[in-house]
């Protein structure tokens, strides 16, 4: 109860509230939650160790990916930052109550792993993993816990390396804009493909450089920042379509900037070589600008999970 509302209600409550008997209830329901707590939370500890025994091909791809892609690297924060939400607001949590019902949700994703891998689809796999480690929640500690850290649960999507299938479009957006761009900063050029031709030399922008990794990370860090500010959805799907415009934008003129110093500096400076120190400074710029813009849109209190 806040202060306003104390002040505000009337003296039977307050006597209630400050009773002997309140006091031992609060006290007994805390004394008999933290070991049933401690309890579930080994139990759900156990059932991802064997999920990820008994998945390892799927997790050590996903880690791979990971480790090895620029893209996805953002997979390894994704799992801390949920645990983060969910233990900043642990208070709020509702008594767990195990939910066997549930396990049907288990099965699903179990069968759904079983067709991605009959059907040699990762994407599918990885998917199923995630789906698998959620439907634990919802057997061990309940389906009202489940629904109260629904978002920390569904944050945990990010870990599967998705989306190349936008790197095509992504690539045909970032060569047209990048020359057109260059154009208007009076640099001739020669579209080939996917390879800008300057007087500097040729300049491919390969799926690496089609500004993925930006865009999923703009996506992670704006759903985490949404799920604080806002409290209308709408707000939410604008602060994320504003996210997604900033990182293509970003990656064009990271990428714009690297051919247009190539051209303009000595050979032996190796701008272009520099390019993902230039990225990851652009990138930056780009997260203080979002942080910014959601600090002024937001229409509620930062919570604790910032």
């Amino acid at each position: 109860m806040g202060p306003e509302a104390w002040l505000t209600a009337p003296p039977s409550w307050r006597r209630f509230c400050t009773s002997p008997a309140m006091t031992v209830a609060s006290v007994n329901n805390v004394a008999v939650s933290q070991p049933r707590w401690a309890a579930l939370i080994a139990a759900y500890g156990a059932f991802v160790l064997a999920c990820i025994t008994l998945l390892q091909s799927t997790v050590a791809e996903m880690v791979t990916l990971w480790a090895t892609s620029s893209s996805w690297r953002h997979g390894f924060f994704v799992a801390p930052m949920a645990l983060w939400m969910i233990y900043a607001h642990r208070h709020e949590a509702p008594l767990p109550k195990a939910n066997f019902i549930a396990c049907g949700l288990v099965l699903a994703a179990a069968l759904l792993w079983l067709a991605g891998q009959v059907a040699g689809i990762a994407l599918i796999e990885h998917f199923a993993f995630v789906s698998l480690l959620i439907a634990g929640v919802a057997v061990i500690f309940g389906l009202a816990v489940t629904r109260q850290y629904a978002f920390p649960l569904a944050f945990l999507y990010f870990m599967v390396p998705f989306g190349e299938v936008l790197v095509p479009g992504l690539q045909t957006i970032t060569t047209i804009s990048v020359s057109a761009l260059l154009k208007l900063g009076g640099v001739g050029l020669i579209n080939n493909g996917t390879v800008i031709i300057t007087q500097a030399g040729g300049f491919n922008i390969a799926a690496a450089c089609a500004g993925l990794n930006f865009l999923l990370v703009a996506l992670m860090a704006s759903a985490y920042f949404a799920h604080a500010w806002f409290s209308r959805w709408e707000k939410a799907l604008m602060f994320a379509a504003i996210a997604v415009a900033a990182a293509i934008a970003t990656n064009i003129l990271r990428i714009s900037a690297i051919i247009f110093l190539a051209g303009v500096t000595p050979p032996e400076w190796r701008i272009a070589a520099d390019h993902y120190l230039i990225g990851l400074a652009l990138y930056a710029v780009m997260i203080v600008i979002l942080l910014a813009i959601g600090r002024r849109l937001a229409d509620r209190r930062e919570r604790e999970a910032i």
